[in-house]
C-alpha cells in the first residue's frame, strides 16, 4: 500500500503527514538503505527555497525535516551526480557555449528540479528521479515519450531537449533537460485575476482533458517510443485502421501503485492490454 498524505499549511511551513501503512524491514528499492520501521507515521516539515546552495546540497533534500525515520527517509532521496556533466550536456542541448549556474527549484514526491541558467542567459529545467521513483528507467523513458507525443498534439507541455534513462551515463544518473515554461505560476495570480479570466482558465483546462481523451489508444498502459522496448513489451499505439505517428507504442504502466514496495518484485502482467 502506498502512503496517504494529509498536508497541512501553518505560518510560512508546509506540512506533509504521511501515513504508511506497510512497511518491510528491509528497503524493497535498495537493500543497501536504513531499515524501515513497520508502522508509525512520517512528518515532514517542508520550507521552500530558491536562493543558491553548495554543490553538496544538490544531492540531498534540503526542503525540510523529517521527524521520524528521517535517516531512512533521506537515503530515498539522495541522489549523486556529476555537476560539471550535466552543465555540460544541458549547454550542448540548447546550442550554448556553457552554464553558468544551477539552481535547486524544488524537490517534489518522486523528482528533484533544477533550474540551469547558461552563459547569456537562457534558462532550462532538469528533472532528476530519487531513488523512490519507480519502475526506473521506464518512467523516464515513458515521460520523455508522452511529452513528445503531446507536443505533437498542439497540446502545451516542455519541449524535451535532452534526456537520458541509464544511470551508467556521464551525468552519473538518469535526467531529463526541458523547457521551462513562460509566465508566472497560477498560485501568485489566482486571487488577482477576474472570475471571467478565471472563468477561461479553468474552460482551457477543460479543452485539454477533452482532447486528452479523445485519442483512440489501442491498449491500456504507458507511452513510449518503440525504440525503446523490446517486442514482447509493445503494442501499437492505436488500433488497426487508425492513422497514428509510427514513433510511438503503448507499453508496460508506469503508475507507482504498481511498482511500489514489495509490488517490484512480483512477476505480474503490468501491460499492455
Amino acid at each position: 500500500m502506498t502512503p496517504s498524505v494529509r498536508a497541512v499549511r501553518a505560518h510560512n511551513f508546509h506540512y506533509n503527514y504521511l501515513l504508511p501503512s506497510t512497511l518491510t524491514r528491509k528497503h524493497a528499492l535498495n537493500p543497501k538503505l536504513p531499515r524501515q520501521s513497520r508502522t508509525t507515521p512520517v512528518f515532514a516539515i517542508r520550507r521552500h527555497t530558491s536562493t543558491m546552495i553548495s554543490e553538496r546540497d544538490l544531492f540531498t533534500y534540503t526542503s525540510g525535516r523529517y521527524l521520524y525515520n528521517e535517516k531512512l527517509r533521506l537515503a530515498e532521496r539522495y541522489v549523486e551526480f556529476n555537476v560539471e556533466a550535466l552543465k555540460r550536456i544541458a549547454a550542448k542541448a540548447v546550442d550554448r557555449d556553457s552554464t553558468a549556474s544551477i539552481k535547486k527549484l524544488a524537490e517534489g514526491g518522486f523528482n528533484r528540479v533544477f533550474l540551469l541558467t547558461m552563459n547569456d542567459g537562457f534558462e532550462v529545467i532538469v528533472k532528476i528521479p530519487y531513488l523512490l521513483a519507480v519502475p526506473q528507467k521506464l518512467t523516464t523513458e515513458s515521460e520523455v515519450a508522452t511529452l513528445d507525443f503531446l507536443r505533437g498534439k498542439s497540446i502545451p507541455v516542455p519541449k524535451v531537449y535532452a534526456w537520458s534513462s541509464d544511470k551508467e551515463n556521464e551525468v552519473g544518473t538518469e535526467y531529463i533537460v526541458m523547457e521551462k515554461a513562460t509566465g508566472k505560476p497560477l498560485t501568485d495570480r489566482w486571487f488577482n485575476i477576474t472570475p471571467k479570466e478565471m472563468l477561461k482558465l479553468v474552460t482551457s483546462y477543460v479543452d485539454i482533458e477533452k482532447k486528452l481523451f479523445s485519442f483512440p489508444f489501442a491498449a491500456h498502459g504507458s507511452l513510449y517510443y518503440k525504440e525503446t522496448l523490446p517486442q514482447n513489451l509493445r503494442v501499437d499505439l492505436y488500433s488497426p485502421g487508425e492513422l497514428g505517428d509510427d514513433r510511438f507504442c503503448i507499453g508496460p504502466v508506469t503508475d507507482y501503485m504498481f511498482w511500489s514496495g514489495k509490488r517490484a518484485n512480483f512477476d505480474l502482467n503490468r501491460g499492455p492490454c
